[in-house]
């Protein structure tokens, strides 16, 4: 599958509350997305991981990036309620990452704003 379905497969599932629904969310590999909702923009961000609930809780505890401290604000402030998360499952998806990204951006006309790398390709 090109990375362009898998894109249109992301932006078009389903957002599901990230307070309530992480335990949904698999421990396997593929792209998930972060967004905060309402917004104009609501995809905020989007990566890979090879566990991808593990990833999700992470970015709840930890300080690594930009994204963990905004959504670790989130769950503070409110308990996530205006935080939603949404994924799909994907074997081998480390070296298609930035064509994701750049789908959709594309795709949805905005960069999400705590991807500040332009996401991994292994060139």
């Amino acid at each position: 599958m090109s990375a362009s379905n898998i894109c249109q497969r992301l932006i078009k599932t389903k957002w599901r509350p990230y307070a309530t629904d992480l335990a949904e969310a698999p421990q396997s590999e593929g792209i998930c997305a972060i967004g905060f909702l309402p917004g104009p923009e609501p995809d905020i961000y989007v990566g890979r991981s090879i566990h991808i609930r593990t990833r999700l809780q992470q970015h709840k505890s930890q300080n690594l990036q930009a994204i963990d401290e905004f959504v670790k604000e989130q769950f503070n402030q409110n308990g996530g309620k205006n935080l939603a998360i949404k994924w799909v499952e994907l074997e081998n998806s480390k070296c298609l990452e930035g064509q994701y990204l750049n789908c959709i951006h594309e795709t949805l006309g905005y960069w999400p704003r705590y991807n500040l790398k332009h996401g991994n390709t292994c060139n």
